[in-house]
């Protein structure tokens, strides 16, 4: 999970990047100012409109690498203070094996949290077709393809929030904290609820 989440990042901005150096269709210049007033041709809401997608997307995927990696690294911080205070193997031994577990739990591995993890891969798996989309075509076929991604990445998300919610309503143990604190880090305004 942990390397799926740097990977769907790494994609989203390298194609926020492409996008923005090389340009798409016949514009040489890539997200204009396009205040408002400005915005006066189809092209300039294509592009703020694509800019806003972007922005939600990899602020998605941002905070879900945020919130993962961070609880690895401390988890691997509270390893090593343990070992250095062990007197044995076997001590050694047992605060690895809850690091192991704690590890478990956080990318969503136990029995009881596949369906959370499947919701994640497929956020993440949408977020690398936009951004896929956002390299390779220059179309107009490509518009509607890119809203149709954008819809399905909304909805993923979306979907991804009830199933938080229903996890941390059915049962309340030290694994709903965990998925209570990736939903305040996914919907900590309440936006993708909100959205129709």
């Amino acid at each position: 999970l942990l390397l799926e989440v740097k990977h769907a990042k790494h994609e989203v901005v390298r194609a926020h990047i492409y996008y923005m150096k090389n340009g798409r269709g016949s514009s040489s210049k890539l997200y204009e100012r396009a205040s408002r007033r400005n915005r006066t041709t189809f092209q300039s809401n294509v592009k703020h409109s694509l800019h806003i997608d972007v922005a939600e997307i990899l602020h998605v995927v941002g905070l879900l690498e945020l919130y993962f990696m961070s609880r690895v690294h401390a988890c691997w911080d509270r390893l090593r203070e343990a070992i250095a205070s062990s007197e044995s193997i076997d001590e050694m031994k047992s605060h690895h094996e809850v690091y192991l577990a704690k590890i478990r739990d956080i990318c969503l591995l136990r029995p009881d949290t596949v369906v959370v993890l499947d919701a994640v891969r497929n956020v993440l798996r949408t977020a690398l077709k936009f951004a896929a989309l956002t390299q390779n075509n220059d179309d107009d076929d490509d518009k509607s393809s890119m809203k149709s991604v954008r819809n399905t990445f909304r909805g993923n998300v979306k979907f991804l929030l009830l199933l938080l919610r229903r996890q941390r309503v059915e049962s309340e143990n030290e694994m709903t904290a965990h998925l209570r604190g990736v939903l305040a880090q996914l919907d900590f305004n309440g936006y993708f609820g909100g959205l129709s």
